[in-house]
């Protein structure tokens, strides 16, 4: 059976002064977060010594402002941590793979690889060499290159040493024209693979930033270039994009 509790204003009162923190606003006087929150200003020195008690808020003896506590930064850590980057990220692969129809992807970073862990196949798909577990390439894949745009430089300079082996007619072989076409990348906020991996097969590609800012996966989708047109790769990138950058936010990333 279920079992009815009455709502605790002081718990809700409490949350609604450390949600009144962000990014932008970092520290606040105790008068506007009195009446952000609609409390008399005694009622919020009440509740903001109890939270800096608790560790939840602290306050700059010499401005007398308050900010967010080591505890409510332990906290926001403690969620991140618990997430599943996979259980995260797949109901955004789902919605994608219904909206277009194509094949998803999901890639994570580990130093200078990236491996596909997770891929979503939509029913009439054309076949991918692509598999979970499986390296993606670096150089010519929009996955890849998504991944290889956000690393280090001392890293993108050692995975172009090594060699850009070419697969199509398109696949760039050049260590300055994929400088400049990773600067574009980085610039958009996205990557697209135009039948350099194989031809016939292009797909749009957006990073996936942590809290730290650092880029940890991609997501793709990708297709039959007679179904995923140079037309439709702005629709595309748009729709990526904001599946990635909802996902970021969950993982706590703020611009």
């Amino acid at each position: 059976m279920e079992t009815k509790y009455n709502f605790i204003q002081s718990v809700g009162r409490a949350f609604s002064i450390l949600e009144q923190f962000s990014g932008d606003e970092r520290a606040l006087g105790v008068t506007t977060i009195a009446n952000r929150v609609g409390l008399h200003k005694s009622t919020c020195f009440g509740l903001l010594h109890t939270l800096q008690r608790l560790g939840y808020i602290q306050q700059d003896p010499e401005t007398g402002h308050y900010s967010l506590g080591l505890k409510a930064f332990e906290l926001g850590q403690a969620y991140i941590s618990g997430q599943d980057l996979r259980d995260l990220t797949r109901p955004f692969l789902l919605q994608i793979v219904e909206k277009t129809m194509e094949t998803v992807h999901l890639v994570v970073v580990e130093g200078r690889r990236a491996i596909y862990i997770d891929k979503v196949e939509a029913p009439h798909a054309m076949i991918i060499s692509s598999r979970i577990g499986q390296e993606a390439l670096l150089h010519c894949t929009g996955v890849g290159k998504v991944l290889l745009a956000f690393m280090s430089e001392e890293d993108r300079k050692a995975v172009a040493s090594e060699g850009l082996k070419r697969y199509t007619e398109n696949t760039i072989t050049e260590e300055g024209e994929l400088a400049d076409h990773l600067r574009r990348i980085r610039q958009n906020g996205y990557g697209i693979d135009d039948q350099e991996r194989e031809l016939g097969l292009r797909c749009v590609a957006a990073p996936i930033f942590n809290a730290r800012k650092q880029v940890i996966a991609a997501i793709s989708v990708s297709g039959p270039s007679s179904r995923i047109t140079r037309e439709k790769l702005g629709e595309l990138s748009k729709m990526i994009k904001q599946a990635t950058d909802e996902i970021s936010r969950k993982l706590g990333y703020r611009l």
